[in-house]
C-alpha cells in the first residue's frame, strides 16, 4: 500500500479517562483518532472515514466490542479490529477469533504493548509508517480518579452480567494503574474471584512479584475477608474503599451465614516430616 499521509485509528471506549488515555497515547505517534463513547458511534465513523484500526473496547452499551465487529464483518468492511478488556483475555480469545477480532489486549496494558499491536498490523497491511516516537507516556491519576474508576468497574460488571456490582483498582504511589478487578464469582464458577483478589492477581502478574507494599488499593466496597487475607499476605498498607459491608447488605441483603467449621489437625506427624525435609535442603534445592 505504501505511504499514507493520515493514519485514521478509531478508539471507541465508554469510559471517558481510559479513552482520553488510549486516545493520547495513540497521538502521540502522530497518527489521527477518531474518538467514540459505543459500538454504534464508532460503526458511523467507519463508515464515514478510511479507518486503518479500531481499537475498541469489549463492554459498552448499547453496542459493545463484539457487536460492533460483526456488524464490521455483516457490512462489508475491511477494518482490522484490537480489543480491549478488563476481563480475563483468555476467556474471549474464542469468540474473538470467531468475530474476526485480531488482537485482544487485557487492561490495564502498556503504551508500548498498543502502539506496538497497531503498528504490526498496519505492517501486515503494508503500511509505512513514520518513525515511531518512544513511548514514554504513563496515565497517573489522584486518589478520586482511581475510586471513580473502581466504581465504573463495578457498575459494568453488574449492568453486562458478569457478577457483583463490585470492581478494584491496584496503583502505585504516582497514581500509575497497575491492576484491575471485577466481580467473577458466578460467571467463573471461582469463589475466589473478588474483585479485590483479581486486580491484586493482575498486579502481582504485571510486576513479576507477591510484594505490592509500594501499592495502593481502591475498592468501590470494603474488602471481603477473603480479600482482607490476602491483602495482608501481599503487604498492602492503605485501602480506600466506597461503601461498607452493612451498606452493601442493606441494598443487596445480608449474606448467607457462615458454617460451623470444624478444623481437625490430622495425620501431624507425617505432615510435620514432609516439612522438615523440605526445611533441610539448600535453597532452590529440589
Amino acid at each position: 500500500m505504501g505511504q499514507i499521509d493520515q493514519i485514521n485509528i478509531l478508539v471507541a471506549e465508554d469510559n471517558d479517562l481510559s479513552r482520553e488515555m488510549i486516545a493520547r497515547i495513540i497521538r502521540m505517534q502522530g497518527y489521527r483518532v477518531l474518538e467514540a463513547r459505543d459500538g454504534g458511534t464508532a460503526l458511523e465513523l467507519a463508515r464515514q472515514f478510511d479507518v486503518h484500526v479500531a481499537v475498541i473496547d469489549q463492554m459498552m452499551e448499547p453496542v459493545g466490542g463484539f457487536h460492533f465487529a460483526q456488524r464490521v464483518a455483516a457490512g462489508g468492511l475491511s477494518i482490522p479490529i484490537i480489543m480491549v478488556t478488563a476481563h480475563d483475555a483468555s476467556d474471549i480469545l474464542l469468540e474473538a477469533s470467531k468475530c474476526g477480532i485480531q488482537r485482544v489486549i487485557q487492561k490495564p496494558f502498556s503504551p508500548d504493548k498498543l502502539v506496538g499491536s497497531i503498528n504490526r498490523i498496519l505492517a501486515q497491511k503494508g503500511v509505512r509508517t513514520r518513525p515511531l516516537t518512544t513511548v514514554t507516556y504513563e496515565t497517573r491519576h489522584n486518589p478520586e480518579q482511581l475510586m471513580r474508576q473502581a466504581i465504573e468497574l463495578a457498575a459494568q460488571n453488574r449492568k453486562f452480567g458478569k457478577g457483583g456490582p463490585f470492581g478494584a483498582i491496584i496503583a502505585d504511589a504516582e497514581g500509575r494503574i497497575l491492576g484491575e478487578g471485577s466481580n467473577g464469582i458466578a460467571a467463573r464458577s471461582d469463589p475466589t474471584a473478588h474483585a479485590e483478589v483479581m486486580a491484586i492477581r493482575q498486579a502481582s502478574e504485571r510486576l513479576g512479584r507477591t510484594d505490592l507494599s509500594d501499592c495502593f488499593l481502591y475498592c468501590s466496597s470494603e474488602p471481603t475477608k477473603v480479600g482482607r487475607a490476602l491483602i495482608s499476605s501481599v503487604g498492602i498498607t492503605k485501602v480506600h474503599y466506597g461503601l461498607s459491608h452493612k451498606e452493601v447488605a442493606a441494598v443487596l441483603g445480608a449474606p448467607k451465614p457462615e458454617p460451623d467449621t470444624e478444623y481437625v489437625r490430622f495425620c501431624h506427624e507425617d505432615a510435620l516430616a514432609m516439612m522438615q525435609s523440605f526445611g533441610k535442603k539448600e535453597p532452590g534445592g529440589d
